[in-house]
């Protein structure tokens, strides 16, 4: 990497609170592996899609909260000249070293806090996976505001978050043997566990779409397009979860209230 791109590359002792991913795994397991996967890939096809038709030249992409590396092998369809990696758990950041070495690709990773780092170029691409949703509402804020300063004017922004039907929730999220107990907490009690950060203890913010959308268009962005996917049907095969997410995103009102995640693209103002 070249050594002025990072100005925040500093040794970080914070570790994700969903160790080893259990419950994350546990999640995708009771879903249905294959059909999580499926619905995951249509949703950021969609979005490579967009990416690669827009008019803007990507040079520099960054996977912001990139973890493990487990998006690399789909970002990096993106034309681009360089790929950046930023995660502020070490171990994770490892692991993602791991993946790109076996990928075949050049990734520059940072370790380094997504509200904080400041990088002496300019991205033409964010994408952040399932970052927001576990982090203070005012975190997601600041983490939202450094996107904007980090991205090229015009520059598109890809997130995806965990996602209500209707109002915006909070939840306190925990392995208990192979079952994930899941118990409804108050904002101002998810801000505080949030920073705690216990080990094993996953806080997980369900946005209400409509009011994400507000605060991006407030913070400076455009939203261009939002699909929602991991919609919960009585069936696992495959076929059907890619025909269901086709649907669902083709009309507004089942975009709104059916799937439990979103993806959303916007461009910086």
């Amino acid at each position: 990497m070249r050594g002025e791109q990072a100005q925040e590359v500093k040794t970080s002792c914070f570790v994700y609170p969903d160790v080893a991913d259990r419950i994350t795994e546990r999640v995708i397991e009771s879903f249905g592996e294959e059909a999580w996967r499926i619905e995951e890939e249509y949703v950021l096809y969609e979005a490579m899609r967009c990416i690669n038709n827009d008019k803007i030249r990507v040079r520099f992409i960054l996977d912001a909260g990139c973890g493990t590396g487990r998006l690399f092998y789909i970002i990096r369809r993106i034309k681009n000249d360089e790929m950046f990696g930023v995660d502020i758990d070490p171990s994770r950041l490892a692991k993602a070293s791991a993946m790109a070495h076996k990928l075949g690709n050049t990734i520059h990773l940072i370790c380094a806090d997504l509200s904080k780092i400041a990088l002496n170029i300019k991205c033409d691409v964010i994408i952040c996976s399932h970052v927001l949703q576990h982090v203070s509402r005012r975190c997601a804020i600041e983490i939202l505001k450094n996107f904007k300063r980090l991205l090229n004017r015009r520059g598109l922004l890809v997130l995806m978050v965990s996602k209500s039907s209707s109002n915006e929730y909070y939840l306190m999220v925990k392995k208990r043997g192979r079952n994930v107990i899941s118990q409804k907490i108050d904002a101002k009690t998810f801000d505080s566990l949030c920073l705690k950060n216990k080990p094993g203890l996953l806080m997980v913010r369900k946005f209400d779409i409509l009011k994400l959308r507000q605060d991006l268009e407030r913070l400076g962005f455009k939203v261009l397009k939002v699909y929602s996917y991991h919609v919960k049907i009585p069936f696992r095969h495959p076929i059907l979860h890619w025909m269901i997410v086709r649907i669902v995103n083709l009309i507004p009102f089942l975009k709104r209230k059916l799937g439990i995640d979103a993806l959303i693209i916007c461009r910086r103002r």
